[in-house]
């Protein structure tokens, strides 16, 4: 039996490395050219065949010694445009860029995981495909990867992913059956009315006021029921220039995230219910736009009890959690909406959460990450060998 363990640990001085070289380097979604270009390097060093089907991202092949099936593992390599505020001695050089979701750390963690698979090529039974996948914070770089049919050719029947956890302790593993994070959809409202002097309201349609009442009212749609969870977030509110001016335009930006599919398209109806109600009241006009955004992560139970029994093996069973569903969003759904796979944490401990300009995980997680990665493929593979 392989000690992945021992191997990812043997290796981690190399894989903290690339993660602060990639965490001194951030880059924004669909500008990882350089971020890019370190893992193909890293990829061609180890001989694995590469592609390039979008601009920015990569896709790794390993081919094993044996016949087999063909397992695929998923890292995000975007930064967010976060003003880092770590003091480390890897600090972003990118002037309000930063790596606060940690796909610096995915990035690492998945290269050792190639570099450890490698060192057992002619043992392998069946193939690896590496996705380095862009713009997971933005429009989706799952989706379009998938869309430019790059996964098809290898023939991928599965695939898996992770994400680091800063409140889980560094050496723990995070598991969760069935739905894991939430769907979400994008709210434009444009709120027009007719302006005039705040001195004669009685003249005016105030969208100012109405669009206000419409995020009241949105905020409402955040509640629990049967254990079904919808958050309803309005993040930005612009109107009016002058204080004694009533605004004849306002307009709001936000998300919907819900549990279940089910429960997003009864919740946008009743997005366009209050804009209807709010328009007839206030004698305003509200121009929505509803967005499907991310389909949500629906784990497959054989795959996450695989990843559980693997990581138990590994690290020991009280290493291993169960996690609460999350109302955060992930466009690796759009995997498992294709193929059979799981998505879990990574503990890094870190005192910040993810998106703050403090978040600073422990990189001693990256030896755990690759090690249960690895395990994982390999566990998934010896499955459905031929």
């Amino acid at each position: 039996m392989i000690d992945f363990l021992s191997e990812s640990l043997d290796i981690y001085r190399w894989m903290r490395a690339i993660r602060e070289d990639i965490h001194a380097h951030p880059e924004t979604g669909n500008e990882e050219y350089r971020t890019t270009d370190v893992i193909l390097k890293c990829l061609k060093e180890l001989n694995l065949e590469t592609y390039r089907p979008l601009p920015t991202g990569v896709i790794g092949v390993l081919h094993g010694g044996k016949p087999g099936s063909v397992c695929a593992f998923r890292a995000d390599i975007d930064a967010l445009p976060v003003t880092e505020e770590t003091g480390l001695s890897c600090a972003s050089v990118n002037t309000g860029v930063m790596h606060a979701c940690g796909h610096d750390m995915h990035i690492a963690a998945l290269l050792g995981t190639a570099r450890i698979l490698s060192m057992h090529k002619e043992e392998l039974q069946g193939s690896v495909v590496f996705i380095f996948q862009p713009d997971e914070e933005g429009d989706g770089g799952a989706k379009r990867i998938l869309d430019t049919g790059i996964l098809d050719e290898p023939g991928v029947k599965a695939v898996y992913g992770a994400h680091i956890e800063p409140s889980l302790p560094a050496g723990t593993i995070g598991v969760k059956y069935g739905s894991f994070y939430a769907n979400a959809a994008t709210i434009d409202i444009t709120v027009h009315g007719h302006g005039g002097h705040a001195a004669e309201p009685e003249k005016c349609t105030d969208s100012l006021y109405a669009c206000a009442r419409l995020c009241a009212e949105l905020k409402k749609l955040t509640k629990e029921e049967d254990g079904r969870r919808s958050v309803c977030t309005i993040g930005s509110f612009h109107a009016g220039n002058v204080r004694n001016i009533i605004s004849d335009r306002a307009e709001c930006h936000g998300i919907l995230r819900c549990s279940d599919i089910a429960l997003r398209e009864t919740q946008k109806q009743e997005i366009v219910e209050i804009c209807q109600r709010v328009e007839a009241q206030e004698h305003v006009t509200a121009d929505l736009v509803l967005k499907d955004g991310y389909p949500g992560v629906f784990n497959h139970d054989e795959d996450v009890r695989l990843v559980q029994e693997t990581a138990e093996a590994l690290l020991g069973k009280d290493h291993v959690v169960q996690e609460p569903a999350s109302m955060t969003t992930e466009d690796f759904g759009f995997f498992l909406e294709k193929y059979e796979g799981c998505y879990y944490h990574i503990g890094v401990d870190s005192a910040y959460p993810l998106h703050n300009a403090r978040m600073n995980p422990k990189e001693e997680a990256l030896g755990y990450a690759a090690a249960v990665h690895s395990a994982v493929v390999w566990n998934w593979l010896e499955r459905h060998a031929l």
